[in-house]
């Protein structure tokens, strides 16, 4: 996948857009002026995370799409990105941009279209799901 060739990728549409920033009016609206955004190189995932205005956005491969198909896949990507989580240090908030099937693989949440899941690490470093939000 060339990840800078945005012309062969699903990208975002107005509706899209507008819901990111849409998403950083209502993290602002609860104090969050700038938050760690950690990003899929997937130019849907980088324009959501750029839309929101919440900070510099660090693109992040291991939230790269994996596909629910891809048994061994998903079980590497979400050890992977748990592992992501376990080295940020205590800070800002911390925003990741991915997809369904990463959020399933991270968390084991399924989303559907249009919702965040809230997580946090808990004192053993596991991940533990606090919730579901709709995106406005």
């Amino acid at each position: 996948m060339d990840f800078k060739n945005c012309s062969i990728q699903r990208n975002l549409d107005d509706a899209g857009r507008a819901q990111a920033g849409r998403i950083g009016n209502e993290f602002r609206k609860r104090g969050f002026r700038q938050v760690r955004l950690l990003s899929s190189l997937y130019c849907r995932a980088m324009d959501t995370a750029k839309l929101t205005k919440l900070g510099p956005v660090k693109p992040q491969p291991v939230l790269n799409q994996v596909f629910l198909a891809d048994i061994g896949g998903m079980r590497e990507a979400g050890a992977k990105s748990r592992a992501l989580l376990k080295t940020l240090s205590r800070g800002p908030l911390t925003v990741l941009v991915t997809h369904v099937t990463n959020i399933q693989a991270i968390s084991g949440v399924l989303l559907d279209s249009g919702q965040m899941a809230v997580v946090h690490l808990d004192a053993a470093g596991e991940v533990v799901v606090d919730g579901k939000i709709t995106v406005p």
